[in-house]
């Protein structure tokens, strides 16, 4: 089962918050056909924007955004809340690069240079957003630039997606590792000497590997949820000018929309559209 995890070390002095996601990433490629590159790219974006909703409460909901100027994924957009629900794309699904030094050039489908942008939704209609430029095509690289830029906040990040031979998902697993108030020089001489170690094994045995006075606080279930439904795409078309409708549907007899992402496609026949236009 996927899931994300919370605890807290050193005596509540560090928090780690960690995701083990492999079949929600996986499902998530697959609706969107990605290419091994943008796979690994897409996951590890997803499993970032994942940890951050670990940090939310209750209905609050967290949207991560990079628009790169120089990278081959040029948007990468991905949702995710507390619950551990979490839905995402990106623009260009089917970046396909040469290997560099055998592995896969996930940094020059990133780019860096560009923008990261996260805004969280909070009750009562209330948000904040931040943003920083991206530092580099590492992406564990600009979130954790982010915490420190926008929430000073200490953090180490480390996000990892594997594929087999076939270019499926084997694993999708990362960490957040972060000082909390009240911290002091022991803590931060700890997390500079820290050997991070690798992805390889599940995250429980990551963090445990770490900490040896890991606390769990919570597991949380990680799915896939897609809220897009045809009412939703049927207001977006009443948003649209009356001529242009007319055009589309007398051209083509329907219309189809398609959401970003899940991939559902949602047919609007030429009496529907005719419906929305007296509605307007």
């Amino acid at each position: 089962m996927d899931y994300l995890v919370r605890g807290m070390a050193r005596n509540d002095k560090v928090r780690i918050i960690g995701c083990d996601c492999k079949n929600t990433i996986s499902l998530i490629c697959k609706k969107h056909e990605t290419y091994p590159v943008s796979t690994i790219a897409l996951g590890r974006f997803l499993c970032l924007t994942l940890m951050m909703g670990a940090m939310l409460k209750d209905s609050q909901t967290i949207t991560c955004l990079i628009n790169s100027e120089n990278g081959e994924i040029k948007t990468f957009f991905a949702q995710a809340n507390a619950k551990g629900e979490v839905r995402g794309f990106v623009n260009n699904p089917y970046v396909d690069l040469p290997l560099v030094d055998g592995k896969w050039d996930i940094e020059s489908a990133v780019g860096n240079k560009g923008i990261l942008s996260v805004i969280k939704n909070f009750e009562e209609d209330k948000s904040f957003s931040s943003q920083v430029t991206l530092k580099s095509g590492d992406l564990a690289d600009n979130f954790a630039s982010y915490f420190y830029e926008s929430e000073q906040i200490p953090t180490i990040v480390n996000v990892g997606v594997e594929l087999d031979k076939e270019g499926n998902v084997k694993s999708a697993r990362g960490y957040f590792i972060q000082l909390m108030t009240g911290y002091d020089e022991e803590d931060i001489e700890f997390l500079e000497k820290l050997s991070l170690g690798t992805l390889d094994e599940d995250i429980d045995k990551v963090i445990s590997g770490m900490f040896d006075d890991f606390k769990r606080l919570e597991n949380v279930p990680v799915r896939f949820v897609c809220d897009c439904s045809k009412e939703k795409f049927a207001k977006g078309l009443k948003s649209l000018k009356k001529q242009q409708l007319k055009e589309i549907v007398e051209e083509e007899g329907q219309i189809e929309t398609m959401c970003n992402f899940c991939s559902e496609k949602y047919l609007f026949s030429k009496e529907e559209v005719e419906k929305i236009i007296e509605e307007e």
